[in-house]
């Protein structure tokens, strides 16, 4: 088990900066499962000043106080640790833009089919039927509404939704 002061010189000789697997390596701890004393040995460190933690993601990094580097360099340990990545120049955003939405073809004729055969029907009643959301039931009655489709009609603080126009 290693003391305060080999974990504290064991990131000076690691380049100033190590994280939690680097520094069970160095210790020859990688077979080791579960718990050990580098976390208390770690938080002993951070409790009296020596070191401090860089937290990003899920991945802590542990600095020396004593270490200091130029702008470049550390932009070259984050890449080494893989946190910081390479910038492309036009990076495309995951998922659809906002704003934008996909009907399912099925999902609107069901509606349709059930307003049909019950003539006037509330949300709740769709939702129930169909078992599906809310958020998916404002989407598609939103859709049928702006194409004119079917008609809401606010009677005593109820919302109906009919084919026919009244």
């Amino acid at each position: 088990m290693p003391s305060q002061e080999e974990v504290h010189r064991a990131i000076n000789e690691l380049g100033g900066f190590a994280d939690f697997n680097d520094l069970k390596e160095y210790f020859g701890m990688e077979h080791l499962k579960g718990n050990s004393c580098l976390p208390q040995r770690i938080r002993a460190l951070e409790r009296d000043g020596k070191i401090t933690r860089l937290r990003l993601g899920n991945k802590s990094i542990f600095i020396s106080l004593d270490f200091s580097c130029s702008r470049e360099e550390a932009i070259k340990i984050l890449k080494e640790f893989g946190i910081l990545k390479e910038q492309k120049k036009e990076q495309r955003k995951r998922g659809r833009p906002r704003g934008t939405y996909v009907y399912n073809d099925e999902m609107i004729y069901k509606i349709m089919d059930f307003i049909r055969e019950k003539k006037v029907v509330t949300r709740w009643q769709i939702r129930k039927h169909l078992k599906i959301n809310d958020k998916t039931v404002n989407k598609y009655l939103n859709k049928l509404l702006s194409d004119g489709a079917i008609f809401k009609i606010n009677s005593g603080g109820w919302e109906l939704y009919t084919i026919f126009n009244l």
